[in-house]
């Protein structure tokens, strides 16, 4: 069992490299851009990241959550890779519309919408080769995202004026670096064979995985991220700036969580391919008692910065007391994402979309019913607290629907 815990924690090493670093560079970049712009100007950038965000959560239901499926099945892959380049486009269009309507000029919403459809194809190149056993290329692309968008930090931080143009920019560089590792000759002759009536083969992933799954991640998303979209909506980007300067604090449970979980997905399909329950039961045991020290360690990292020296990430912009409920509230939300990050693995790799869909459409009622109110009653920053509500109530319905899974196949 020592032998096979100290694998596991070798694996999730290397799994989290790249992500780490990638985050690692978004996060300089943010704290660059927190010292910079106004409240109006960072709460754009913050609220952009949370669209990217939900542009990733989009594109892992349609295209890289059902590709572990298919990669294993060895069927529908063609549908799935055209589907994903023809949706590239109209991505790229929408986040640019949201950044423009937030407040980025045209130029800045234009970078922001390359970036967008850069970034979401980039994710599905990843997933293939993680499907594919290969997680050094993945590893590779997102270390050379994060080294080129680490440099465009410094630059932004050096240069006088900068702005959200120019992290649009560092972005839009960054992710097209990225690509770089992701385009092995293999991979480049299966897309130039591509044609567009491999379109029609996509039919058969959206009926079986693809619709329950974007069900799944679109409620999801509400269940986690509602309160954005409510305080932006309601209050502008300015309202939004406290909330999402205070969540810097728990940004590496959530880099933790979302590479762990997502190297660990693909582990799950190959174990329930091979019938191997038990050995998907021990890697969802490894990967819980993974997340918690990583929240444990960063709450404690958080406290001692908070109580020493807030300044250096907050510069004073917000006032203290108002960032650290927020901070408090966030590790809530962090405790109850390392808590259900596996078990939501768990079922997307078993390919158990319908359940998982049908779990999230009611916590997201829970939480957007909870921040609309605590935003009403208490203040745009207690909004957090009804994403911890929502967040605790999805912890506990996907334990016991994981734990059947396990239990039953």
């Amino acid at each position: 069992m020592a032998v096979e815990s100290r694998q596991a924690l070798v694996r999730y090493a290397r799994a989290a490299v790249g992500p780490i670093g990638g985050a690692g560079a978004q996060f300089v970049l943010a704290l660059v851009l927190l010292a910079r712009l106004p409240a109006a100007g960072f709460g754009c950038f913050a609220f952009l990241m949370v669209v990217a965000q939900l542009g990733l959560g989009v594109w892992g239901a349609l295209f890289a959550a059902p590709l572990l499926v298919a990669a294993v099945q060895r069927e529908g892959l063609g549908g799935l890779a055209v589907a994903a380049l023809a949706a590239m486009v109209p991505a790229g269009v929408v986040i640019g519309a949201v950044a423009w309507v937030t407040g980025g000029d045209g130029w800045a919403a234009l970078a922001f919408g390359g970036f967008g459809a850069l970034l979401l194809t980039r994710q599905v190149g990843r997933t293939w080769h993680l499907a594919t056993g290969r997680p050094a290329r993945a590893m590779a692309s997102d270390l050379a995202y994060a080294s080129v968008l680490l440099a465009g930090a410094a630059v932004l931080a050096l240069a006088a004026g900068a702005g959200l143009r120019g992290a649009a920019l560092a972005l839009v560089v960054a992710v097209a670096a990225g690509f770089a590792p992701l385009l092995e000759a293999g991979l480049a002759a299966r897309v130039a064979r591509l044609r567009p009536r491999d379109l029609a083969g996509y039919g058969a992933v959206w009926r079986r995985d693809s619709r329950w799954s974007l069900l799944g991640v679109v409620t999801t998303e509400l269940t986690g991220n509602c309160h954005a979209y409510v305080v932006t909506g309601l209050a502008g980007a300015a309202a939004f700036a406290p909330i999402a300067a205070a969540a810097l604090l728990i940004r590496p449970v959530t880099v933790g969580v979302n590479a762990l979980t997502e190297f660990e997905r693909a582990h799950f399909a190959r174990c329930f391919a091979a019938g191997d329950l038990a050995g998907a039961g021990r890697a969802r045991g490894h990967l819980h008692a993974m997340l918690l020290a990583l929240w444990g360690l960063t709450a404690v990292a958080a406290a001692g910065l908070m109580w020493c020296a807030p300044q250096v990430v907050f510069h004073g912009r917000y006032p203290l007391g108002l960032v650290g409920v927020g901070v408090g509230l966030w590790f809530g939300v962090a405790l109850a994402r390392s808590l259900h990050s596996p078990e939501g693995a768990i079922l997307q790799a078993a390919g158990a979309f319908r359940p998982l869909a049908f779990i999230s459409v009611w916590t997201c009622g829970v939480s957007l019913v909870a921040v609309l109110g605590l935003v009403v009653l208490a203040g745009p920053v207690w909004s957090i607290g009804g994403i911890a509500l929502g967040e605790a109530c999805f912890a506990v319905a996907l334990w016991r629907a994981a734990s059947r899974w396990l239990a039953h196949g």
